[in-house]
């Protein structure tokens, strides 16, 4: 089970692109294990590193990626044969060179703040349940990198598929709207 825009449970109610009510803390432990992740490259100066913020379109989810990463990081410790599928997208559409570069930071870092143990499973290659214990699975929907599996090809921006992709992949990225009539006439 997964989550459209996981991160937008802080977005105020009366916007649109809210899509959650519960944190990610709170999903994980109620079985989501397929994440939406759209992040926007932000330099952070009160932080001192440089950060990716959770967005939703335009909208900013006002939740850090490096909050996300630990609370991944805190359920994988504490779940140790759970798996976490994590789908990443450039959600402004900057260039390759500063979103690969500000998100490299989180990805080849984790080593060393993760007790030896990488935290992110970067090939491109679809794993194994029991090679993928323990770690984020990267779901790549992002150009300029080889990191992660390849979600790139034939996912249509805000659509769905009718058909599988290249990659065996039924896709539905489509915010639907249900209108219901509350007072039949």
């Amino acid at each position: 089970p997964g989550t459209h825009d996981t991160g937008t449970w802080k977005i105020n109610k009366a916007n649109s692109a809210k899509c959650q009510n519960l944190s990610l803390k709170d999903q994980l432990e109620l079985g989501i294990r397929f994440i939406d992740i759209r992040l926007v490259p932000y330099y952070n100066s009160a932080k001192n590193i440089d950060d990716l913020a959770i967005y939703h379109s335009s909208v900013p989810g006002d939740v850090w990626f490096s909050d996300v990463v630990n609370d991944c990081r805190d359920f994988l410790t504490t779940n140790g044969k759970e798996t976490i599928i994590m789908s990443i997208k450039n959600e402004a559409g900057v260039d390759d060179l500063t979103f690969n570069t500000a998100l490299d930071v989180f990805l080849t870092t984790e080593k060393q703040m993760n007790s030896n143990v990488d935290l992110f499973y970067t090939s491109n290659v679809v794993p194994k349940l029991s090679d993928a214990a323990g770690k984020i699975v990267l779901f790549r929907r992002y150009t300029g990198s080889t990191k992660g599996i390849d979600a790139t090809i034939d996912w249509p921006h805000d659509d769905k598929t009718s058909i599988p992709t290249q990659n065996n992949m039924m896709i539905q990225d489509v915010t639907a709207v249900i209108r219901m009539n509350l007072f039949p006439i």
